[in-house]
């Protein structure tokens, strides 16, 4: 088996490719909602939207954000419609944040076009193309759980 140089032929083509499909979605789809928000206000949107009930230094934790930073983005999201935040019963020194109705809904409208644009493009490539894809994305997975725990190889 021949030996890759990932740091100069792969990584900066992954880096390219899995740019470009962010960008070309976000330019097919729009952003979620059809909101403006900052990339920083997304990704906190996420946290909220896959751990309902999660505290702003848990948060912060997930982000790789200083706290203060996350419930300056909890504010303007609150005030935006995007997330309640309610008083812990356990602790009422936290916070418990959640999506709203509203941003739930425009959470899924914007993951489904998401989606659906995808797929359709992904249906457009030949059969060798999309058995190369869909054996990739475990990998891909594991790639991402790498950088997200800060890994040293």
């Amino acid at each position: 088996m021949t030996d890759i140089n990932l740091d100069v032929e792969v990584a900066p083509r992954l880096i390219g490719a899995m740019s470009g499909l962010r960008r070309a979605l976000r330019r097919r789809v729009g952003r979620a909602g059809g909101s403006q928000l900052s990339d920083a206000q997304r990704e906190l949107v996420r946290v909220v939207r896959t751990q309902p009930g999660v505290r702003v230094g848990e948060a912060a934790a997930e982000l790789r954000l200083a706290a203060n930073t996350v419930s300056t983005l909890v504010t303007s999201l609150v005030d935006a419609g995007w997330i309640r935040r309610e008083t812990d019963p356990g602790d009422a020194r936290s916070a418990l944040l959640s999506l709203t109705l509203s941003a739930e809904q425009r959470v899924e409208e914007w993951r489904d076009r998401r989606t659906s644009v995808l797929l359709e493009a992904i249906g457009k490539l030949d059969e060798a193309d999309r058995e190369q894809i869909e054996r990739a994305v475990p990998a891909l997975e594991r790639l991402v759980q790498q950088l997200q725990e800060g890994s040293e190889w």
